[in-house]
């Protein structure tokens, strides 16, 4: 009787809390575009400056106007014009929209490259494990954070993230392992059968900028890290759109 009930409760969870579907993630978010480039995944980088410079409120960067006010004499004087008054209105307005958005970035990790992790179920951890390599100048180094490109989000639980230093042709990386839990071991073969398939769908909300690290100066898109709150992170099969596992 009990199994029978826990049965119906179980349906009845599952008719008024649907699970959303990939398609339907998708549909009702907004894409990070990027792809994995030597092992690195990289974002786009025009979407990239174009975030950065309306989280800073920076209206000369978002505008493109630095170069036509390249002295300080004449940003000065257009700081106090109306000019810059519309431009900084229209620009609190695109902020607004960004913080209240939700984003996804589909991360596809890179199998082939010479220093990706290879998929494989570790069953005394449970975890199986993908591979992102960063640039050494752009490492945030605070632990429990999952980044990507200058992404970070905070790591959930049932997912760990791992980091070591390397230097590949003569280059500083920092390779970064990001592991997820499948206690479910006939679900761990059936991801390892399609690991070239697999991707991790990281779904989330943007909250602002820091720093990297050492930055004090002269700065541009490329010192600044996009911080997130992120929603959950779902495993599964680009080709069929079958959710593996979920975790927020």
């Amino acid at each position: 009787m009990r199994i029978i009930l826990l049965k119906i409760l179980t349906g009845v969870l599952i008719f008024l809390f649907p699970t959303e579907t990939i398609l339907e993630i998708k549909t009702n978010s907004s894409e990070i575009k990027g792809n994995m480039s030597n092992s690195i995944y990289q974002q786009d980088r025009l979407q990239l400056e174009n975030f950065i410079s309306v989280l800073n409120s920076d209206v000369l960067e978002y505008f493109h106007l630095k170069n036509q006010y390249n002295t300080e004499s004449k940003r000065t004087a257009f700081l106090t014009s109306e000019d810059y008054k519309t431009k900084q209105s229209e620009l609190a307005g695109q902020k607004s929209k960004l913080l209240s958005s939700t984003y996804y970035l589909d991360f596809e990790p890179d199998y082939q490259a010479e220093r990706s992790i290879q998929i494989k179920y570790d069953p005394e951890t449970k975890l199986i494990s993908v591979s992102n390599d960063l640039s050494y100048s752009l490492f945030y180094n605070d632990p429990g954070y999952i980044q990507l490109d200058q992404f970070l989000f905070k790591c959930p639980a049932e997912m760990t993230i791992s980091k070591k230093n390397i230097n590949y042709l003569c280059v500083d990386v920092v390779e970064e392992t990001i592991s997820f839990k499948i206690d479910d071991a006939a679900l761990a073969a059936k991801i390892e059968e399609n690991k070239y398939n697999l991707r991790l769908l990281f779904v989330f909300n943007v909250t602002g900028t820091t720093t990297v690290l050492g930055k004090t100066s002269a700065l541009t898109s490329a010192d600044y890290h996009i911080m997130t709150d992120l929603r959950k992170v779902i495993a599964y099969n680009s080709e069929t759109n079958e959710i593996f596992s979920s975790y927020e």
